[in-house]
């Protein structure tokens, strides 16, 4: 007992001259030098945590310190997503958007393509950023977009209709992605077609890519074009005109 109390008070002597005390170290460097293995044992079991609450981790120097919860890169589990990704250099929930057409709409060949704003109904949008077949993109990056459509098309000229469907960058002004509908039959009304759209595509934060079609011109006459939704042309619950953004680099 003796020895034990004047080890202590050696200890207690050092440290208040020294401030730093060395275990298994002759030289320390902070007020409590470890070289080796360190066990705590009793300590309190939280029931909880709090967002303000820090975690305790080992530099690259094995020198412990604290980090707040919100300084982690931790994906933000409030997101509603399907693929992870590193984005502003911490692990997030990727941009995502799922969306069904709701009705139908038809347009023709005159003027700019025309925003496919019947594409509204809202499945996913984990960023709030599309609204009635605009998407502004929030993250720069390689983005894959599939859109699924069907079509009816009154072709009234004496050549196949070249309706267009696709992506529109509203910055460029121009089409990014698209397919040509050169295969509609002449003077035929209601005839149903399913089309796929599947790209990628690199997008730049705070640009906006909108959804849109047109209908073929040839010659002098204008042909018309639409893209359907829940109608009676398409008894389904779910509409079969959708379309997916997500972000995969």
């Amino acid at each position: 007992m003796k020895k034990i109390i004047i080890l202590l008070f050696v200890s207690i002597f050092n440290f208040g001259k020294s401030q730093y005390v060395g275990v298994n170290n002759q030289n320390p460097k902070v007020a409590l030098d470890v070289k080796g293995d360190l066990r705590v044992r009793s300590l309190e079991t939280a029931s909880s945590f709090s967002l303000s609450d820090n975690f305790v981790l080992s530099d690259t120097n094995n020198k412990l310190k604290t980090v707040k919860f919100n300084d982690l890169n931790l994906p933000q589990v409030s997101k509603i997503g399907t693929v992870m990704s590193v984005i502003n250099n911490k692990l997030d929930i990727a941009p995502e958007v799922v969306v069904q057409a709701t009705a139908n709409q038809t347009t023709n060949g005159v003027g700019n393509p025309v925003v496919l704003n019947v594409l509204n109904k809202e499945l996913v949008d984990n960023y709030n950023a599309y609204s009635n077949g605009v998407f502004t993109c929030p993250v720069s990056g390689v983005y894959m977009v599939i859109l699924c459509y069907q079509t009816t098309s009154v072709n009234t000229s004496n050549y196949s209709a070249n309706n267009v469907v696709g992506i529109w960058d509203d910055i460029a002004n121009r089409w990014i992605a698209r397919i040509n509908d050169t295969n509609m039959a002449i003077n035929t009304t209601n005839a149903i077609k399913t089309a796929k759209l599947m790209t990628a595509i690199n997008m730049t934060e705070g640009n906006t890519y909108s959804m849109r079609f047109i209908a073929g011109v040839t010659g002098s006459t204008t042909n018309t074009v639409t893209v359907l939704g829940n109608t009676n042309l398409v008894n389904t619950e779910n509409s079969p005109s959708m379309l997916r953004i997500i972000r995969i680099k």
